[in-house]
């Protein structure tokens, strides 16, 4: 967790504080567009209703609804918990982390669950490992791309770059 510290170091701990925010947000905004819009696609597809009727009736009466309503809770939670585990205070780190790794690690089950690894009959188990574990696998390399970017963004502050290199 990247934390605000004291004394003359804070305005760089800041700025790199408030890029974290700001891609959380960003994240939870687009990664809850993209359900709403699989949402309103799925549900459509399924009946031949209008768009709020189906809707009502894939989030009421499917068990694909199910799943989404618990992505989108686990959606919202995870994004909170991102957007302000910069400001918790550093003695409950172990806890903070230990919730976000958690409801991180969810987040893949709740996608795999409501999508078409749930349709074969014939081999769910493993076809739903192999989707979790390959949407894992993706998060870990857009997050880590994501912060190598923000992380080198930051180090190319003259300030923050003789920080480091005091320590």
């Amino acid at each position: 967790m990247i934390r605000p510290v004291a004394g003359h170091d804070r305005p760089a701990a800041g700025a790199v504080t408030r890029r974290w925010q700001q891609v959380a947000w960003i994240s939870l905004a687009v990664a809850f567009a993209g359900s709403l819009a699989e949402l309103v696609t799925r549900s459509l597809a399924a009946r031949d209703a209008g768009v709020i009727d189906a809707v009502m009736q894939s989030l009421g009466h499917d068990e694909w609804g199910f799943w989404w309503l618990t992505r989108m809770v686990l959606l919202v939670l995870l994004g909170i918990g991102l957007a302000i585990s910069p400001w918790w205070n550093a003695r409950w780190a172990p806890f903070n982390n230990a919730c976000l790794w958690i409801i991180s690690s969810m987040l893949p089950l709740a996608l795999v669950l409501g999508s078409h690894a749930m349709d074969d009959e014939i081999g769910r188990i493993t076809t739903v490992t192999m989707s979790y574990l390959h949407l894992g696998a993706l998060a870990l390399l857009f997050g880590g791309a994501i912060g190598i970017a923000i992380a080198k963004n930051a180090i190319s502050n003259p300030r923050a770059l003789q920080m480091l290199r005091s320590r």
